[in-house]
Order: C-alpha cells, then sequence, then structure tokens
C-alpha cells in the first residue's frame, strides 16, 4: 500500500512496531522521514520498577530517530528534555481541540441523574487508569477530609488499575469506565474542576478538552501543561505528587464563585485558539520546509 501510494515524505509516529516498519522502508526506498515524539517513555519506566532500562531506552531512541528530517514534540518541556539528550532537527507541534464537540454547551444535568450524583460539586478525571498517571495521588486527594462531603469525583476512563483503584476508592467516587463522543463532553462541562496528577503528560489532550468545555484544570507543575494551564487564569498548577498542594488550589477555586466562573470563562477562550486547522497548517508548513531543503541539497 505504501509503494502504491508513493509518498515523498513519510510521518512516523510510534518508535516501534509499525514505526519499525516504516522506518525499514524509508531507508530502503530512499523516502525522507519526519516523525512525533509524544509518550515520555522514560518517565514511564520508573512507575513500573524498570529504571535499569532508562540508559538501553534513550540509546534505542537516539538510533531510532537520528536520520529523521524533523522530530516533532508536543510541548516546550518535552523540546528541552530531547535537546538536553541530543536529539537534533526539533520542532514543537502542538495538539488541538475540537471545540464544537468540546464545549460548555454539553453541560447537562444527565450527568447528575445518570451516575447518581447529589453533591454540590463534581470534580472529575480522563484518562488512562493506569501507574504513569499518578492515581495514587488522586486517591489521597479525593480522601482528603475537606473534599468528602459536597464534593463528588467522576473517573472517566480503562485500564490495568481500573478493577484496583474501584476498591479503593471512596464512596463519593464513581467509575464511568471507557466514554467518548458527546457523552465524554457532558462530563467535561457538567464538572466543576478537572483533576490531573499525571506528571508524565508530554502534552495532555484530555486538559485541553476539559478547557474547551469551559472547566478549570487542577493539573500536575511538569510536562506538557506547563505549556497551556495559567495559573489563577484556566487553572492552577500543582507540586507533582503531593496531594496537599492539589487539594489547597482545589479548595481555593470551590470556595470563591467569581474566580470559578472567570476562569471556566477563560478557560473556554483559551482552547478557541487552539484549532485543528491552524494547528495541521503549521505541521504541513514543517512538512514542505522539509522537501524544500531537501530539493535544495540535491545537484543541479
Amino acid at each position: 500500500e505504501l509503494r502504491e501510494f508513493h509518498p515523498d515524505l513519510i510521518h512516523i509516529a510510534t518508535p516501534f512496531n509499525i514505526g519499525l516498519a516504516g522506518l525499514k522502508l524509508a531507508k530502503k526506498w530512499n523516502i525522507p522521514v519526519v516523525g512525533s515524539y509524544h509518550t515520555d517513555f522514560d518517565q514511564y519506566l520508573s512507575y513500573y520498577d524498570l529504571q535499569m532500562f532508562s540508559k538501553l531506552l534513550w540509546k534505542y531512541m537516539h538510533w531510532f530517530h537520528k536520520d529523521f528530517r524533523k522530530v516533532f514534540v508536543p510541548s516546550r518541556e518535552t523540546f528541552m528534555q530531547l535537546k538536553a539528550k541530543q536529539f537534533r532537527n526539533l520542532s514543537i507541534w502542538k495538539r488541538g481541540v475540537d471545540c464544537s464537540l468540546f464545549s460548555p454547551a454539553y453541560q447537562t444535568e444527565h450527568i447528575r441523574k445518570r451516575y447518581g450524583i447529589k453533591e454540590t460539586y463534581i470534580l472529575s478525571y480522563v484518562g488512562r487508569l493506569a501507574p504513569e498517571k499518578d492515581l495514587e495521588t488522586l486517591l489521597k486527594i479525593a480522601s482528603h477530609p475537606a473534599l468528602k462531603d459536597d464534593v463528588h469525583w467522576l473517573i472517566a476512563g480503562d485500564g490495568p488499575l481500573k478493577k484496583e483503584l474501584e476498591k479503593r476508592a471512596p464512596l463519593n467516587m464513581t467509575f464511568a469506565g471507557y466514554v467518548k463522543g458527546e457523552e465524554l463532553a457532558s462530563i467535561y462541562a457538567s464538572s466543576d474542576l478537572f483533576v490531573f496528577p499525571s506528571p508524565t503528560e508530554t502534552f495532555g489532550n484530555s486538559a485541553l478538552e476539559a478547557l474547551a468545555c469551559g472547566t478549570p484544570v487542577i493539573g500536575a507543575d511538569s510536562g506538557g501543561l506547563k505549556d497551556f494551564i495559567q495559573n489563577g487564569r484556566n487553572g492552577f498548577l500543582s507540586e507533582p505528587r503531593n496531594p496537599e498542594a492539589f487539594t489547597a488550589n482545589i479548595l481555593r477555586v470551590l470556595s470563591n464563585p467569581s474566580l470559578k466562573k472567570r476562569m471556566a470563562y477563560d478557560a473556554r477562550s483559551y482552547a478557541l485558539t487552539q484549532s485543528w486547522d491552524v494547528i495541521f497548517d503549521n505541521l504541513l508548513s514543517d512538512c514542505e520546509s522539509v522537501l524544500a531543503d531537501l530539493s535544495a541539497e540535491k545537484p543541479a
């Protein structure tokens, strides 16, 4: 299929499996390659007690990306991380959001009825239920005495930790399972705050989706979230793995209705500037520049 398509350029989105196959064909047919780096594999290792493989991982990553004409990263944090590791040809390719699907218009009482929520505030988390998302910190935040009476936690997503989390969760926490489309937009839009403790995000797509729904984000001061969560504007960044810091920021917003209202407005306003059209235009422009440079390198 690739041969029939006859590409001028190949974009590889994963350093394993199908990405390896793409790289092999690109070298065989002399087709230039760009790629995107969007998973912090090195940080993942610490959550699976596999730190001893860190040097081997970076050696492989260097080998895999060494002939790429561009390595697209989703945030400044990832850019600086790879630059420190001597990666070349780095360029930032942000992520966008569909602001017609993810919108405050999906706020609905249906969410309260469906999940039996009677508390005053809904706090949500959306994402994979896995160790690297630091859901241990989320459980500690949810168990804080100051957040027990008026708060209900709504957790959307699936993953290897789901059963364990369900066993250990406080009574005011509901697991919605894997959710998508308008139902997911309704969870975001019907939440008072989106809480995202993961310190391993190279970007944080679900946090941007929450902003698009007018829901401020309380996130970890780490990774890609630092690019678009603005303290006091559309959310607050908290010290990673520090439940007290997260809880303080949550209470700061919930106890101040005028601040919460202003942050909801700023959250939506920011998301509206992050359209996929603009972001893909920039990506295509970068790819065209790669081809133009290659053309200029060829002997006349």
